[in-house]
């Protein structure tokens, strides 16, 4: 019988946190909880969670967001299929029951589910597809913000109508308020331009297949080197103003479709509008060749690998070093500028 870890992330949501754990205890063989909460409502979540005998508790210091942890928090999972669900998800009736079934029965590496945004409990609403149940030896995160789980293997999709997750919050794209200082490091040259675009065209559709071989990405990834061949650009040039506005552009309008409908394309027009002014600002910074130095590491390496976040050494030693410090995007940021200048520590 395959065994199934369910994965959580969670950060000062104890409610939320508890909440979610007493749904899925009963189909998990374990509960592997990535906690980075304050030190207060660390000792009150480990309180209650202390005799839960399927739950096991790490502290990792907060990053912003929990991407970055993703490779780490693998790497604790005892069983190979795990469940990834966030503290204001929840499994809808039918995938709770069976997920065990699905489990048993699959023939694929990986399970993309749909996440009905802003789950009222009566209006489903528009979906996104969410790889997040998979096996953890077939999957890989490179600590992108909002990212899709890549797959060495076979993804389904689990299309039957029943089989979702409820999404109880709004999310619309709006992260310049929060991720303002990690845009800064949203640089690219026309070297990783497309490969960007095919990842964010993969994000959204999550095609069973890898992007680079189905049909639509080798013919969107050709139209992409069709324009830069015939506009003259040159593989190591930054992208121009031009083509940043774009990408955004684009980038927003595909989400707020997804999250939205069509509702959501006026609002991506606004928060591309502000995204880019505060982005080209950061292009006039002092330290603006560093950001492109770091941008271009960022996208070659990934930030996980970047890092080194997905060794337990380095997790280790920054939750001593830090975990008194402000954390967040602020420390995140400090992080890269820090490898950036001692790239061999």
């Amino acid at each position: 019988m395959e065994g199934l870890t369910t994965l959580i992330f969670s950060k000062d949501d104890i409610p939320q946190t508890l909440g979610l754990i007493k749904s899925v205890y009963k189909i998990s063989d374990e509960i592997v909880l990535i906690d980075s909460s304050s030190t207060k409502n660390r000792k009150t979540l480990q309180k209650y969670i202390k005799k839960l005998d399927k739950v096991r508790y790490f502290y990792t210091i907060a990053l912003g967001y929990p991407d970055p942890m993703r490779m780490y928090a693998l790497k604790k999972c005892r069983f190979n299929w795990v469940l990834l669900i966030d503290t204001d998800e929840r499994l809808s009736a039918s995938l709770h029951g069976e997920i065990r079934a699905l489990i048993e029965k699959a023939g694929c590496d990986a399970y993309a589910i749909k996440r009905y945004e802003g789950f009222d409990g009566t209006h489903r609403g528009n979906f996104t597809w969410q790889t997040r149940l998979f096996k953890k030896d077939r999957v890989s995160f490179t600590g992108m913000l909002h990212e899709q789980a890549a797959v060495n293997g076979r993804l389904l999709r689990l299309v039957k109508g029943d089989y979702y997750l409820e999404h109880h919050a709004s999310m619309l794209h709006t992260a310049s308020s929060v991720y303002e200082e990690l845009y800064k490091f949203d640089r690219l040259t026309y070297g990783t331009y497309n490969k960007k675009m095919l990842e964010y065209l993969s994000k959204m559709v999550v095609p069973e297949a890898p992007i680079e071989k189905t049909l639509a990405g080798k013919l969107f990834f050709n139209t992409l080197l069709a324009y830069e061949i015939l506009c003259g650009k040159e593989h190591e040039h930054e992208l121009t103003r031009f083509d940043y506005n774009n990408l955004y552009l684009i980038r927003n309008i595909i989400y707020g479709i997804k999250q939205e409908g069509i509702a959501g394309i006026p609002k991506a027009f606004k928060i591309t509008s502000k995204e880019l002014a505060e982005f080209y600002g950061h292009m006039s910074d002092k330290d603006s060749k560093q950001t492109l130095a770091i941008s271009t590491q960022l996208n070659k390496l990934g930030l996980i690998k970047y890092l080194g976040l997905e060794k337990e050494s380095t997790i280790v030693r920054l939750n001593s070093k830090y975990k008194n410090s402000r954390q967040g995007i602020p420390l995140l940021v400090r992080l890269l500028k820090q490898k950036h200048a001692n790239p061999r520590k």
